[in-house]
């Protein structure tokens, strides 16, 4: 049954119990916070950004406009370029956008050349 998979996998509930624990913190810290805070938080920062020409010249959101707390940030340049950039960023600052860039997503349409001519974008998760 499930008992003998899961151990397959690796897991025992001994192992998995400080794992669901901390989700379980984690679900009810967001609860608290609520996440209508968190969304109208994650607008304020998609309408700021996007006002910025400098930015949206580099940057996309999809959708435009969030619909929920989760949105698809899309940056022109290769996926090395971004990596570099980040890479500075992070040692400069300490602060990380992403964890990883999913890939090209499915190219928004609305996304003109960079200022180096580029169209090539890809995408993380915010």
């Amino acid at each position: 049954g499930s008992r003998d998979f899961r151990t397959r996998l690796g897991g025992s509930v001994m192992a998995l119990a400080p794992i669901w624990l901390d989700a379980r913190e984690q679900f009810q810290s967001c609860m608290q916070e609520g996440f209508s805070m968190r969304f109208k938080k994650l607008q304020e920062v998609v309408r700021a950004l996007s006002a910025d020409s400098a930015i949206r010249s580099i940057m996309c959101f999809e959708p435009a406009e969030p619909q929920a707390c989760l949105i698809h940030v899309y940056l022109s340049g290769t996926q090395t370029k971004l990596d570099v950039a980040h890479t500075k960023v992070k040692q400069a600052t300490g602060h990380k956008l992403w964890n990883s860039l999913r890939g090209c997503g499915y190219q928004v349409p609305a996304r003109a050349a960079s200022a180096d001519g580029a169209t090539e974008q890809m995408y993380f998760e915010w």
